[in-house]
Parts: structure tokens; C-alpha cells; sequence
């Protein structure tokens, strides 16, 4: 796994976040999430953040 430093936000996210994972595709993510929800992990407040195209998708 490759890890990727980026730039600072310019806002602070009001809750705590750990990264779980670093994907080169949007697929592969979704495919990790189903992955961790089929297993029991709790992914109704996951999020997968896009840095090539700027893109989050909230997991409800």
C-alpha cells in the first residue's frame, strides 16, 4: 500500500477519522467497503474521498 500525503483542509472535520485505505480506483474503495460491511464493520458513517477528480461519497 502506498501512502499519499496531501494538502492540509481548509476546514477541520468536526468528528474523528482514521484512514483505512489507500485505492488507485473508486471501484476498488467500493469494493473495500462492501468487503468491511460484509464482515461486520460498522461503514454507516464511512467515507471514500477521491484526489485524482475531487470526489467524497458518504456511505449511509
Amino acid at each position: 500500500m502506498t501512502t499519499t500525503f496531501l494538502p492540509l483542509p481548509t476546514e477541520l472535520p468536526t468528528a474523528a477519522t482514521t484512514s483505512v485505505g489507500d485505492y488507485p480506483t473508486y471501484t476498488a474503495a467500493q469494493q473495500a467497503v462492501d468487503y468491511l460491511s460484509d464482515h461486520g464493520f460498522p461503514v454507516q458513517h464511512a467515507t471514500i474521498v477521491g484526489t485524482a477528480f475531487p470526489q467524497v461519497s458518504h456511505i449511509r
